[in-house]
């Protein structure tokens, strides 16, 4: 049976593994392994989610830089701005600054920002007990594990949900399954699907904002009212 095993079971067993090698984590870290974990059958309109999202000078974290960090928080299915949070990141070096210029970030701006491990560090302090949430999450969760790595740690089990893969995988109720154009996954197109306004691209809040905005949309067209567990939306999000 496809996705037999359980995310959530599966992410249990990670968390007790990470603690019995006890790494000496920052506060945040050990607030976030010690925080309860929801039950599989919690439904998700009752998690609080972090709308996430960087942008990068590219696609690979081996050699490309996180160059600004964006986040928005969902409680209770309504996006709170007061608890949005945005940085742009100091780069360690100038390569593929190009890329950064894509990004509306001028190398002159990107000086004032704050070292990659400061943003981070503030984005730990916000997860614990959360769900993080983003648009084709491979790009966070790979840059995020890059992270992770040359701290010396071992894996988070962090708990993602996908916007991307859950409109793949629930495609034929979504508005976008009526739409005569070739399929595209983006999220400027998907939110057009959804009737939701333009947004200004290439921007880590932005971006974060238009996530959460996509979420609540997906939840209200596929869904409606019905009850959701959380695990369900995680299988759909792998």
């Amino acid at each position: 049976m496809l996705f037999s095993s359980s995310p959530l079971k599966c992410l249990a067993k990670q968390r007790l593994q990470t603690i019995k090698q006890c790494v000496n984590f920052p506060p945040a870290i050990d607030q976030l392994l010690t925080s309860p974990l929801p039950l599989p059958d919690d439904d998700v309109r009752q998690q609080t989610l972090i709308a996430l999202d960087f942008e990068t000078t590219g696609l690979n974290p081996k050699q490309d830089q996180i160059i600004s960090i964006g986040w928005v928080p969902i409680t209770q299915n309504v996006i709170q701005l007061s608890g949005a949070q945005h940085f742009l990141v100091k780069p360690l070096s100038q390569k593929n600054h190009q890329q950064a210029v894509i990004h509306h970030i001028l190398p002159e701006m990107q000086q004032q920002g704050i070292p990659l491990k400061q943003g981070i560090d503030i984005l730990f302090q916000q997860l614990a007990g959360k769900v993080l949430l983003a648009h084709g999450s491979v790009i966070e969760r790979q840059f995020l594990a890059h992270y992770i790595q040359q701290q010396g740690w071992p894996s988070l089990p962090l708990i993602w949900l996908d916007t991307l893969k859950i409109e793949q995988t629930y495609h034929r109720y979504s508005w976008c399954s009526h739409a005569r154009v070739k399929q595209d996954w983006r999220l400027s197109h998907l939110r057009k699907c959804y009737h939701l306004p333009d947004y200004q691209a290439h921007h880590a809040l932005s971006d974060a904002i238009a996530t959460a905005e996509l979420y609540l949309a997906q939840l209200k067209r596929l869904f409606a009212k019905e009850y959701i567990p959380l695990e369900t939306l995680m299988r759909a999000s792998l």
